[in-house]
């Protein structure tokens, strides 16, 4: 039976059945794990290292344009820093023009577009100091790159973007609303992570090619729960002084059980599981300290006890997620 359908392709959960249910020797099962893909082979590993490479000069290239102006910025005339900027921008922008958008280095030179806009806002508004704030900056970063993380379909690019709005969200909270821990900035956090999150989902659920990598929607599903988690624990250590940190609590609550729903029965994801399961720790634990009156000795003996317990109960937990998931085909 293997000879007839080893060149076939499977999914993990398919080749993990056939390798209980068969008598299957290492080196046919790693065969099956190399043409689904799952394994690299010499030529994946030479894309990868090409990639990387590639990529890593797109950074020290970034990096070093970053220091350059930071060293020479008193000898430079404002005109050769704008046009510095400038070239740096048109250069990688004729780049991709001339290249097919599904090519990985059109891709990164759209990255580095996006990244010397940001140096482009940066540069101008220190040569004309035009009094804007720190979150203007990020903000307009983030509506100008709009188009290009738009055409490019490339998920560093999308991290950039978010990033800039969550950056531009903690600012506007810092400067504006005086309060770095408001809890209208956590929920303006809470929506945009959440909305990326759910489309980045709904469309890797419906299988589409390019969304298959999980680090993107781990990284925003992290970062949903934990604004959160933070906003709760801030209102737990306050007393719920304000009533937006209740609001963040009960949203908390809610984050959590729709993570171990949806990636325990609908997108086997248990990274994201075990995100959570940090997350509710973190808060059970604050809660235990706050009764307590944060008192040394029962930090020292309770707190331990309870990180212990909690911990176990969440491994407990993830083994049964996993081989509940192992047996669904």
């Amino acid at each position: 039976m293997l000879d007839s359908i080893k060149n076939e392709i499977f999914s993990r959960k398919v080749l993990y059945l056939l390798a209980t249910m068969e008598h299957m020797s290492e080196d046919v099962l790693s065969s099956f794990y190399v043409t689904a893909g799952f394994k690299p082979n010499v030529q994946a590993w030479v894309s990868f290292i090409a990639k990387l490479v590639l990529s890593l000069g797109i950074l020290f290239t970034v990096s070093g344009v970053i220091f350059f102006f930071a060293y020479n910025w008193s000898e430079l005339h404002k005109f050769a820093k704008l046009s510095i900027v400038s070239v740096l921008i048109l250069a990688p922008t004729i780049l991709a023009l001339l290249s097919d958008f599904n090519k990985f280095h059109t891709k990164l030179s759209l990255l580095a577009v996006a990244i010397f806009t940001g140096s482009l806002l940066a540069v101008f508004g220190q040569i004309y100091q035009t009094g804007a704030n720190a979150y203007d900056l990020f903000l307009n970063w983030a509506v100008l790159i709009t188009g290009i993380a738009l055409i490019s379909n490339f998920k560093p690019l999308w991290f950039l973007w978010i990033a800039l709005i969550n950056t531009a969200i903690i600012l506007y909270a810092g400067q504006i609303l005086r309060h770095w821990i408001d809890p209208l900035a956590f929920i303006s956090l809470f929506f945009v992570d959440t909305i990326a999150l759910l489309i980045y989902e709904y469309f890797s659920f419906r299988k589409i090619h390019h969304l298959d990598s999980r680090w993107l929607p781990r990284i925003l599903g992290f970062a949903t729960i934990s604004s959160m988690t933070v906003a709760g624990i801030v209102g737990i250590v306050t007393d719920f002084e304000e009533f937006g940190h209740v609001i963040c609590l009960l949203f908390a609550i809610g984050s959590y059980a729709a993570s171990f729903f949806f990636y325990s029965r609908k997108i086997y994801d248990l990274s994201s599981i075990a995100a959570t399961c940090v997350c509710i720790i973190a808060m059970i634990f604050t809660a235990v300290l706050k009764a307590s009156n944060f008192d040394a000795a029962s930090i020292f003996f309770m707190g331990g006890f309870i990180i212990i317990a909690l911990t176990i109960a969440s491994a407990f937990i993830l083994i049964k997620i996993n081989n509940a998931w192992k047996i669904r085909v």
